[in-house]
């Protein structure tokens, strides 16, 4: 590949990338604030509340945006054949 097709493909990765992180923080903090399975009362009784609330949103978050990136790699090598 040319430099410039690499550097389309990564800015089309990164692209991929923030939305699924936005996506995983908007999910996250959905499940919080809705307190589905008691999830708020949880991290309400932790020992470090805003820390609880943190890593957990920021891990769905993670979770979303690695699997937004390897969805859009591959759909976009589909998209090339």
């Amino acid at each position: 590949m040319p430099p410039r097709a690499n550097f389309t493909l990564y800015c089309k990765l990164a692209s991929h990338l923030a939305m699924g992180a936005c996506l995983g923080a908007l999910f996250a903090l959905t499940l919080i604030m809705s307190n589905a399975a008691n999830l708020s009362d949880m991290m309400t009784r932790a020992a470090d509340p805003q820390g609880t609330v943190a890593l957990f949103v920021g891990a769905i978050s993670s979770f979303f945006a690695v699997g937004a990136t390897i969805t859009g790699f591959i759909f976009m090598q589909i998209e090339g054949r």
